[in-house]
């Protein structure tokens, strides 16, 4: 990709390093399709059902929802796969959590008595 930039090959195309927090979740819930090979492809695009492609071996061993076809870096695989994700869309996966782990963890906490190991003198 950084070479095809680099000769100005890419058309219709803007490469982006980071998303700013706020736009992420937007982007990967609006996304036709996303590929790549992020784990966030995997937890939060999940959670929306974007169709994605992941590509390599980078998240090998990990669970996927419906939503993720993976594929190797051979661009004739790469390209049948991205077609097959287009214009799709997926129910909704839960499967790394429904978005209320925070809600939990506190109900948990404020339950919990832990021995206090220092003490603050004035």
């Amino acid at each position: 990709m950084r070479k095809n930039r680099e000769n100005k090959n890419l058309r219709n195309v803007q490469l982006i390093k980071n998303f700013p927090v706020e736009f992420y979740n937007y982007l990967i819930k609006s996304a036709t399709c996303l590929i790549g090979n992020s784990s966030s492809f995997i937890r939060e695009a999940s959670f929306f059902g974007t169709p994605t492609v992941l590509i390599g071996n980078r998240q090998q061993n990990r669970e996927v929802g419906a939503n993720v076809i993976k594929s190797s870096f051979k661009e004739t695989e790469l390209i049948k796969k991205i077609k097959k994700q287009m214009g799709k869309k997926y129910k909704k996966n839960y499967l790394y959590g429904n978005g209320n782990a925070a809600s939990k963890i506190y109900k948990i906490f404020i339950t919990l008595s832990p021995p206090i190991q220092k003490q603050l003198k004035y």
